[in-house]
């Protein structure tokens, strides 16, 4: 009695976990669905912010033309930054948009779309701070970095392996942009290093504070690895978008409001 109890039990533990693996996220599963999911995180203006209750942005207007083009629904799934990989590679959602760098080092996880735009990575301090005029001036000094983004990685990189190695340069990393912009009003930072987009929308909205250019980099949409299938109908949406000069328009419905 006692061995067949245990068996049934495992028997159903087994059934439920196998009910909870994560959907298949095949073209074909995608439109029996009828809905493909995006996964965001929702604080990136013009490239994915709240209007309302209401996800929009460059970003959504992308992943809208790409659900119009396998013929069904679009679901937006908001999360934290540093959980977008991970949550694509699990196949919680089927592709991510994001304001995503291409970075090679996330390539074993996900495979990158097409390019879809070049955006600058820019350094942030208050205007009144005159000891930091370009990026060799950050050394030595308090950085605050957004976890999970390039520029995380890129000013770590530097500390490790760069020109601010042996130095006494300290990361201060936090979830939210808007936390770093709040810790170097009260001078817990120096300096910012965001992306470029978000640097110019915080400029215009906050005259106390400057920015200048590090770099470009490009942004593209990612899937799950091995999901060539979807990965092959977002890049012929993509190339759409660019050849009708659509990218450009969605750029200036939303980062020129």
């Amino acid at each position: 009695m006692y061995k067949k109890s245990v068996f049934l039990i495992l028997f159903i533990l087994l059934t439920m976990f196998s009910g909870c693996k994560n959907r298949s996220n095949s073209i074909e599963e995608i439109k029996k669905r009828g809905v493909v999911t995006v996964i965001t995180n929702a604080i990136f203006p013009p490239f994915e912010y709240y209007q309302g209750k209401e996800i929009k942005g460059i970003d959504i207007d992308i992943a809208n033309e790409i659900a119009k083009d396998l013929g069904v629904k679009l679901e937006i799934l908001d999360m934290n930054f540093d959980g977008l990989v991970v949550s694509v590679a699990s196949g919680k959602g089927d592709f991510v948009a994001a304001g995503l760098t291409i970075d090679e080092n996330k390539t074993k996880a996900i495979t990158f779309s097409n390019e879809y735009i070049k955006v600058p990575q820019s350094l942030i301090v208050k205007k009144e701070n005159v000891e930091i005029n370009n990026v060799f001036d950050i050394k030595n000094k308090k950085i605050g970095v957004q976890i999970g983004t390039t520029s995380d990685k890129y000013i770590k990189d530097e500390i490790n392996n760069g020109f601010l190695k042996n130095s006494d340069t300290k990361v201060i990393a936090k979830k939210e942009y808007l936390d770093l912009v709040t810790d170097l009003r009260n001078n817990r930072i120096d300096v910012i290093a965001l992306d470029g987009f978000i640097a110019d929308q915080l400029i215009k909205r906050n005259d106390d504070l400057r920015f200048f250019d590090r770099e470009n980099e490009s942004y593209a949409l990612a899937v799950k690895k091995g999901n060539d299938e979807l990965l092959n109908e977002i890049n012929n949406t993509i190339k759409r978008l660019i050849d009708s000069n659509k990218i450009n328009e969605f750029y200036f419905n939303h980062y020129c409001k």
